[in-house]
């Protein structure tokens, strides 16, 4: 094997590792404004529900991808042992 094949296969891995990282901020923020926009249709409190849930979502979402960005991939039990 190449020495640039183990850097491109690690520049790979970051890579997806940051895409799903995006998919799943997306997903987060999608899911709870859907969750407001269904609350919102059962209550007539519309707009505010949707609202408030895709802030939820953007909050819970960033909070979520900075814990995986500051444990840089590591899994938890190698961060304890150092």
């Amino acid at each position: 094997m190449s020495p640039g094949a183990d850097g491109q296969r690690g520049a790979l891995g970051e890579v997806g590792r940051l895409a799903g990282l995006g998919l799943q901020f997306a997903v987060t923020v999608a899911l709870c404004a859907a969750a407001g926009w269904w609350a919102d249709g059962g209550l007539g409190t519309s707009p505010w529900l949707l609202i408030a849930g895709a802030l939820i979502g953007a909050a819970a979402a960033f909070f979520q991808v900075c814990r995986a960005l500051v444990s840089g991939g590591r899994p938890k039990d190698l961060k304890r042992g150092e």
